[in-house]
């Protein structure tokens, strides 16, 4: 499966964000390592922060022009009015 960079930064943001969570429960042992702690913390704050800034730098892409899916059809008002 082909996957864009976009996603596999979603699915890497989504992995550290699980590792940080099971991290904070009070009384785990891990809390008490801020060599583990803290960095996943704040990739967890930064990666997001970044996309955000990201989103509003990066101007969106042109709607394609618009197709119609059939023809349009004129009809005479003569024939509308049923006269």
């Amino acid at each position: 499966m082909k996957h864009s960079g976009q996603t596999v930064l979603w699915e890497l943001w989504a992995a550290l964000c699980l590792c940080t969570a099971l991290v904070l429960p009070p009384g785990s042992p891990w809390l008490h390592e801020p060599a583990l702690l803290y960095p996943g913390l704040m990739l967890a704050a930064v990666v997001p922060a970044a996309w955000a800034v990201w989103w509003v730098v990066v101007p969106p892409q042109p709607l394609p022009p618009e197709q119609l899916l059939e023809p349009v059809q004129r009809q005479s008002l003569a024939a509308l009015c049923g006269t």
